[in-house]
């Protein structure tokens, strides 16, 4: 083979999902002519398929060097910034392709998704329109349409949009997903059911989509406590059980006399529900007995992100890690008592609690029944919730009771 040939043929085997078969041939190319950009850039992107997001900033970074005026180039260095949750490069990628090719709806779409974390939902829902304008039969243009409606509640142009991808690509798991979480805020719970176990049959790997199956479970009337239990192992057989080998022994400190660390994992650590009903007890936490330390996920924080952040002991910027990097960080900080806030709701880290990166692990606050994981010890409850004895066989944790009620609340100033 010419290298011509050899590269034609690798984006063959990269297009056909033959990622092996593709990387060995850019390499041989790389061999013959280090400087082919090409090769650089699709090396890049395998990387950056395999999440190997540095070595993929690195080759699309040569690439661009010795070949500037590639749109695509500028879309895939720009993808791999935002997956590193540098937005401000990933914008001036994203905008330097649409300089060289105004009709790029990958730009447009991957502008829409640097907004879209950036909590910017008209600038997301524009350039995502923009990108459907440009090409008329991009399913995932149109999917994170809907999601762009969905955020800004504007739920019958979200349904219509999410109906065109599915129309489009009827095997987007995403668009089925969204088309769920429109009928679940509709009350039309069987079809968001219907819709949410679509998704997670189209895409397996992504334990959001089973996730949402329980948490509408929950709000349906017609599903017993021993289904629901039953489908949360499920969950548990399917993506935590897998993660039971990464489980390790524990170097905490044993001195006795030392504040116990206990840390706090949530997405919501934000003007939120979650985060109203969270602050009145960190501000009224006992600091001299205990190390508080806050594992945030919030991409847009807020005032009462900070207002957390200040009230803390230890403050960690989590969006962005993998399950496996925040378990390792747990890990390094020796958590003594690790606390989930979220269970199954949007932006759980269910997986690394499966991990057990602390000796204790808790929840509490926002989910009112069973993670399903064996590795959360106790959950915090109340007599009212739970009548003492009567769900115990539903629960994978022991139930914990606060005297009164486990909800802490502030109400919130008269002008907010």
């Amino acid at each position: 083979m010419t290298l011509d040939q050899a590269f034609q043929l690798a984006m063959q085997h990269h297009q056909s999902g033959r990622l092996p078969d593709a990387e060995g041939l850019y390499r041989q190319v790389l061999a013959q002519q280090p400087n082919h950009d090409g090769a650089l850039h699709l090396l890049g992107l395998l990387a950056h398929q395999a999440g190997r997001s540095d070595i993929a900033l690195d080759l699309i970074t040569r690439a661009i060097q010795i070949a500037p005026n590639i749109p695509d180039s500028r879309v895939n260095l720009g993808s791999v910034l935002l997956s590193q949750r540098k937005f401000e490069p990933a914008i001036e990628q994203f905008r330097t392709a649409l300089q060289l090719n105004p009709n790029s709806a990958e730009a447009y779409y991957n502008l829409g998704n640097v907004y879209t974390q950036l909590d910017r939902l008209d600038l997301a829902a524009e350039n995502f329109r923009k990108s459907v304008q440009v090409r008329p039969d991009y399913a995932w243009g149109w999917s994170n349409l809907g999601s762009a409606f969905l955020d800004r509640g504007m739920l019958d142009d979200a349904m219509e949009a999410f109906h065109r991808a599915v129309k489009l690509d009827p095997n987007l798991a995403e668009a089925h997903f969204g088309i769920g979480n429109v009928e679940r805020g509709q009350a039309e719970l069987p079809s968001a059911i219907e819709h949410y176990r679509r998704a997670a049959e189209l895409r397996p790997e992504n334990p959001a989509f089973l996730s949402n199956v329980l948490v509408s479970m929950l709000l349906h009337p017609d599903y017993d406590r021993e289904t629901i239990w039953q489908q949360h192992v499920l969950w548990r057989q399917r993506y935590a059980d897998p993660l039971k080998s990464l489980i390790r022994p524990y170097g905490n400190n044993r001195d006795p006399n030392r504040r116990l660390k206990i840390g706090y994992v949530c997405a919501e650590f934000r003007k939120h529900v979650i985060g109203q009903y969270f602050l009145p007890l960190l501000l009224n936490h006992d600091h001299s007995a205990f190390e508080v330390i806050l594992y945030s996920d919030v991409a847009v924080p807020d005032d009462m992100t900070r207002q957390m952040q200040a009230s803390a002991d230890g403050w960690r910027e989590c969006a962005g890690l993998s399950e496996v990097q925040l378990a390792e960080l747990i890990r390094k900080d020796q958590i003594d008592i690790l606390i989930d806030l979220m269970f199954h709701l949007k932006g759980n880290r269910m997986r690394v609690f499966a991990q057990k990166p602390a000796p204790v692990q808790a929840a509490w606050l926002s989910y009112p029944s069973t993670s399903g994981l064996e590795t959360i010890d106790y959950r915090v409850t109340d007599r009212h919730l739970d009548p003492p004895g009567l769900n115990d066989a539903f629960y994978s944790e022991k139930s914990v009771y606060l005297p009164d009620s486990y909800w802490v609340y502030t109400p919130p100033a008269e002008n907010e």
